[in-house]
């Protein structure tokens, strides 16, 4: 394997330990949670809005890492946070020291996602694999699947936490490993200075602010999918819509990659966030253990994707191609992807409690979705080269 293959190895392990395990385990585990502290669903949307604040707060701070001369050490730091945070899964107890938890999560899991996707670009653009560029998302998927049959099969809470956090730490330590050879072939400060730089066009905020728009509505589904199959009664199954996100995940960039090259990436962003919004109303109708799952298939077949195409999107709409501008859209969308997930859990958790159900969260979360594709179908098309290349 050469040093850009192995770099996008690691960064699949960032993304499968960061992401797929530290940041989402908590959906699956949250069932078991409820019960154990004595949670209500408005504290549990608020131990997740923390985690996504935490998310914003890091992908905000993240592109000035990159410009550090430090920036190795910090991606490293940012590894070791996101094992150490998810083993202080199984300390948690009281409410606030889950606030804590999941915030300091949130602000490791974007630092490993902004650096991670960052360096991964540079390496590529020098070793001349750009096709690799965003497979490293289905990470994403496989530590998903990870989380449900932990989930599934530890029935102590604490005692889940601690067995992801020694996968998560394994995975940590074998990516930095693969990160070794290729951060030699990026190139030290390399377009990551500031320059001269053009006002950013209107379609780039409208990507922008969709992608948002996605973060509020795709959450819902994301955090509170397992939870609603525990409350419709699906006690020792639930865990199986969770495994259909992750498995759905894996191959899902790949696959919205060929639609992208086949039509454009806007055509391509369009259709998921249609496929994503029926997930969404799939689930806040719940009629059985199969709907839920065909709603987690649907949830996991398009976020990470959406995700990918997203940034290759926004970056294709600036002009300016180099590593900064590109680290600074990374960081715009993901700040606002992060705002859009610190308001949804909070909300809906709320308003499950009111209406009795996920049904109007999940209506609300669509309506957020069809607005966000609206957006996007308002973008200015792209030059036929930019807009097929994902």
């Amino acid at each position: 394997m050469n040093d850009g293959a192995r770099f996008a190895l690691g960064a699949a392990l960032t993304m499968a330990a960061a992401l797929g395990i530290n940041r989402f385990a908590y959906t699956p585990l949250l069932p078991p949670m409820l019960e154990v502290f004595g949670l209500s669903l408005a504290d549990a949307g608020d131990i997740a809005s923390a985690n996504y604040a935490g998310y914003a707060l890091g992908a905000l701070l993240a592109p000035r890492a990159l410009r550090s001369s430090k920036r190795h050490h910090i991606l490293a730091g940012a590894l070791a946070a996101s094992a150490l945070s998810t083993a202080l899964g199984a300390w948690a107890q009281s409410y606030a020291e889950w606030m804590l938890v999941r915030f300091v999560s949130g602000v490791a899991s974007a630092y490993c996602l902004v650096m991670a996707t960052a360096l991964l670009g540079q390496v590529l653009s020098r070793t001349g694999e750009q096709g690799l560029g965003n497979l490293h998302f289905s990470g994403v998927g496989i530590g998903i699947c990870i989380t449900a049959g932990v989930a599934w099969l530890h029935a102590d809470v604490a005692a889940a936490w601690v067995s992801l956090a020694a996968v998560s730490a394994l995975m940590v330590i074998v990516a930095w490993r693969c990160f070794q050879g290729g951060l030699r072939l990026e190139v030290k400060d390399a377009g990551m200075t500031p320059g001269a730089t053009s006002p950013w066009p209107r379609s780039t905020w409208l990507v922008i602010t969709a992608y948002g728009l996605f973060g509020y509505g795709y959450v819902v589904s994301a955090t509170f999918l397992v939870t609603i199959a525990r409350l419709q009664g699906a006690t020792g199954t639930e865990y199986l819509t969770w495994l259909a996100v992750g498995a759905a995940a894996v191959p899902s960039v790949w696959l919205w990659q060929r639609l992208a090259a086949a039509t454009t990436l806007r055509s391509a962003l369009i259709a998921a966030y249609i496929a994503e919004t029926i997930g969404v109303i799939t689930a806040g109708y719940y009629g059985s253990l199969a709907s839920l799952a065909i709603a987690g298939a649907l949830l996991g077949g398009t976020f990470a994707a959406i995700t990918a195409l997203g940034l290759s999107y926004a970056r294709a709409t600036v002009a300016d191609a180099s590593a900064y501008t590109a680290a600074r859209v990374v960081g715009h969308m993901t700040v606002a992807f992060a705002i859009g997930q610190w308001i949804g859990p909070a909300l809906s958790g709320r308003l499950a409690e009111v209406s009795g159900g996920f049904l109007i969260p999940s209506l609300v979360a669509a309506g957020v979705l069809a607005a966000g594709t609206v957006l996007l179908g308002l973008c200015e098309p792209l030059n036929r080269s930019s807009d097929r290349s994902a």
